[in-house]
This record gives structure tokens, C-alpha cells and sequence, in this order.
């Protein structure tokens, strides 16, 4: 009997070892929804939804005192009116159906709210017995839908904003993140290929890079095209044909900038740098 009991080597303790492995791989497969951009909109949906949760209980519970309250109201009418449940008519008998006690009046009233019976039907079981029932039940069902439904739709799709500018800014957060590693990989494999004694990188080195098999990798990984790295070397380099080593690190963060669409604040820039250079040569 020991043998098959609950314990680190009975049958028992390895089945839940098992277990708790396969819990542990299933928790690691759910974290490729959060690094993954084909996942977004899955992230954003399940964010909205767990951030809305205490705006959808406190709507459940007003939603709750709503049909309390109309249950209660409906069966004191029907309990008032001493034919309410005599005699054995089609209407009678949807009443007795619909209207026996108080759970089976909540139950009807909830249907009638979200669609699962015609509040329709259930008003002309009470329109017989209950003369200005038409009216109140009107004004809840036009209370319910018009204003605490369309409520919970508008928390809803706030939260799905929020959730979105969230998620689009921890994405960018990661991508800086990892950019700054591949940055700092990539100028660590440049310092490789500095001119013997010197402290800069020539035309001939800057060629040497865009060729080298782990440099293009990295480059790749940060969109940045090995051959548009070369011309904007030239580019910025002038006569020299050389970059000093301390200006690596502003030369690769303007490569990032390389793809895309310029912004209106890189056109600022390069026009202050361009009014800056006027003003250094007219000195």
C-alpha cells in the first residue's frame, strides 16, 4: 500500500512531477504571445479584458440590483392582482411559467435583458395582469441597454486603447533594449578592424566591416542594409575618409535612422546643424 502512496518516489509523486513540468512548458509557450508582433492583437484583447475586470464587476452587480429590483416589483404586482395566476390560458400558463418565484423571475428578467428570451414575450404575460407594466418594463430595458451596455462597450474599448499604447510602448521599450545590445556587439566587432595604431576607422577598414560575416549579421538584425552603412560612411566623411573612434557610437545611432521615413524632428535637426556649419564657415 505504501508503494502506491503520495510521496518523491511513489508513482503518485511522479505523476505530479510530470505535471508540474508540463505546467512549466505550457507557461513557457505562453510567453511567445508577449515577444511575438503576430500575437498584438492578442496581447491587447486578453490585456483589456483582465484591466476591465473591476469595471465588469461593478457592472454586474448594478446589472444585479436592476433585476432584483424589477423582479421584485413585478411579483409584488402579480401578487396583488388575485387572478394573476387563475384559470388555465395560454397567457396564464407563460405566466406560471415565467413568473413562479422569485428565481425564476430573475432568470426571465436576465433573459429578456441579454437576448436569451423576447422581452416581447415576457411583457405580454405581465400586460394583462399589470396594466402599467408596459411602461416600466420600457424604461428597464431601455435603461439596461442605452446606458449600462453601450457603459461597459465604452470601458471597453478605452481600456483596449490604453491597453494598445501600453503594449505598442513596451514593444518599442524591448526593441530599444535589443538594439542597444546589437549595437554594442556590432561596435565591439569594429574595434576590430581599427587601423593598426590609430584610433579611427578608414575607407579600407569600413570595407573590411561590411563584409565580415558576423558585422553583416548584426547589421542585419538592426535593419540596417551593409551597403547603405558604406555610403553614408562616405557620405559623412568628407575628404578624410575616416571616422575617429569616438564618434562610433553617433555614427551607428544615425545608421538606425538610415530606414523609414524622416521625421519632422531629424528634418529640424539637419537644419540646425546646416545653419550652424553656415554660420561656423561665414566666421
Amino acid at each position: 500500500c505504501l508503494k502506491y502512496g503520495v510521496g518523491g518516489d511513489t508513482i503518485a509523486g511522479k505523476i505530479s512531477v510530470f505535471r508540474i513540468m508540463r505546467v512549466a512548458k505550457l507557461l513557457r509557450t505562453l510567453r511567445i504571445i508577449r515577444v511575438v508582433r503576430a500575437f498584438r492583437e492578442l496581447r491587447i484583447v486578453l490585456s483589456s479584458i483582465l484591466r476591465s475586470m473591476r469595471a465588469l464587476i461593478w457592472t454586474l452587480c448594478l446589472l444585479f440590483v436592476l433585476l432584483y429590483f424589477m423582479s421584485i416589483l413585478v411579483l409584488v404586482e402579480l401578487s396583488s392582482h388575485e387572478t394573476a395566476f387563475d384559470g388555465s390560458g395560454e397567457v396564464v400558463e407563460r405566466r406560471k411559467k415565467y413568473f413562479p418565484s422569485l428565481g425564476r423571475t430573475l432568470l426571465t428578467v436576465y433573459q429578456s435583458t441579454t437576448g436569451g428570451l423576447l422581452w416581447e414575450d415576457a411583457l405580454s404575460c405581465l400586460a394583462g395582469a399589470i396594466p402599467h407594466m408596459n411602461a416600466l418594463w420600457v424604461l428597464y430595458i431601455g435603461l439596461v441597454v442605452f446606458a449600462i451596455m453601450n457603459t461597459v462597450t465604452g470601458i471597453f474599448v478605452d481600456q483596449a486603447m490604453k491597453t494598445a499604447h501600453d503594449d505598442q510602448r513596451d514593444v518599442a521599450m524591448e526593441e530599444f533594449e535589443k538594439r542597444e545590445i546589437r549595437l554594442a556587439a556590432l561596435k565591439a566587432t569594429m574595434k576590430d578592424f581599427l587601423v593598426m595604431g590609430k584610433n579611427y576607422l578608414n575607407r579600407t577598414a569600413m570595407f573590411k566591416i561590411i563584409h565580415d560575416r558576423r558585422a553583416s549579421e548584426l547589421m542585419l538584425k538592426c535593419d540596417i542594409d551593409p551597403r547603405d552603412l558604406f555610403s553614408f560612411f562616405d557620405l559623412i566623411c568628407g575628404d578624410g575618409k575616416r571616422i575617429w573612434w569616438r564618434d562610433v557610437d553617433a555614427f551607428l545611432n544615425a545608421s538606425f535612422r538610415l530606414k523609414g521615413f524622416a521625421r519632422s524632428m531629424d528634418i529640424a535637426a539637419l537644419s540646425y546643424t546646416h545653419k550652424t556649419r553656415r554660420i561656423q564657415l561665414k566666421g
